[in-house]
């Protein structure tokens, strides 16, 4: 494998039953074990013992793929911790999203239930004052 293959990358958006996350995860894994399967069966050959240049150059061509195959695991090892967290402690519901005048309506609905409920009140306490007036008399 040449070091230049890791250089490209691209970023994965999908969607996946919460049922199946690990299963995904676990088969991702998978694919890294037998890459690094195969920088394993490959090792003698990847040390070339003709200059010490090409030997210094499969240093880092085993080395770029031992990195990339624990960075993916890492990735793979967070996307699973964060997956079990969520799990076990879902995020609290946002917000509804809401406009200003949408809140100016709420609010005015507000004070009218409020003056309702103060017309309420007032009509119950001339109610009692009316009846303590008739008890007097």
């Amino acid at each position: 494998m040449d070091a230049n293959e890791n250089n490209l990358r691209a970023n994965l958006t999908f969607s996946v039953g919460v049922d199946r996350t690990i299963e995904v995860v676990s088969h991702l894994t998978t694919l890294e074990g037998k890459r690094l399967v195969k920088v394993v069966e490959g090792w003698n050959d990847s040390f070339g013992y003709d200059s010490e240049h090409q030997l210094l150059e499969g240093f880092r061509n085993v080395r770029s793929q031992l990195i990339d195959i624990h960075e993916m695991l890492r990735q793979y090892e967070n996307m699973i911790s964060g997956f079990l967290s969520q799990k076990s402690n879902p995020a609290p519901k946002p917000a509804p999203d809401i406009t200003v005048d949408q809140l100016k309506e709420k609010v005015e609905e507000l004070e009218k239930f409020g003056g309702f409920i103060d017309k309420i009140n007032k009509q119950n306490l001339e109610e009692e004052t009316d009846e303590d007036s008739v008890e007097e008399v």
